[in-house]
């Protein structure tokens, strides 16, 4: 079992608390989650994907990110010989940002990306839950903003 810390803004009472808790906790792979409304924190126990969480989060009206801020959990689709898959890799490495990568070439792994995210062509970079899509040029902006490249 892991632990994700993740930080938790928008949160004002304890009805806000339990919100987030059981948005978190009816996250399939989420065993248990312990929100604190003084720290804005969330420590979240079990093997659930980040993106998910904050964007359970999210969908109950408060902001998330991992803990840390400049943390960041990266989520890469990409296609065998795809360049802007390649400079996308090139990019993240360089940055030392770690990522995990998915082919969506794979078995279900493009349509994962399709129902997740709305699209199915790689590359699709995933970034605490928010999503780039389109060519190297395209996302560039705003893997600079993201990461300050």
């Amino acid at each position: 079992m892991s632990e994700i810390k993740l930080e938790v803004t928008g949160m004002t009472c304890q009805h806000c608390v339990r919100a987030v808790t059981q948005a978190l906790e009816s996250t399939p792979g989420v065993d248990k989650a312990e929100v604190d409304l003084k720290s804005g924190t969330a420590v979240v126990h079990g093997q659930a994907e980040p993106d998910k969480l904050i964007a359970a989060i999210k969908e109950e009206g408060y902001d998330a990110k991992m803990q840390g801020g400049d943390l960041s959990y990266v989520l890469l689709y990409t296609s065998p010989g795809c360049p802007d898959c390649a400079a996308v890799k090139r990019y993240l490495e360089v940055h030392s940002i770690a990522y995990e990568e998915r082919d969506v070439t794979a078995p279900g792994v493009a349509e994962e990306a399709k129902s997740r995210y709305g699209v199915r062509v790689a590359p699709i970079t995933v970034i605490n839950g928010d999503v780039l899509y389109g060519t190297f040029a395209e996302q560039k902006p705003r893997l600079n903003a993201a990461f300050g490249g």
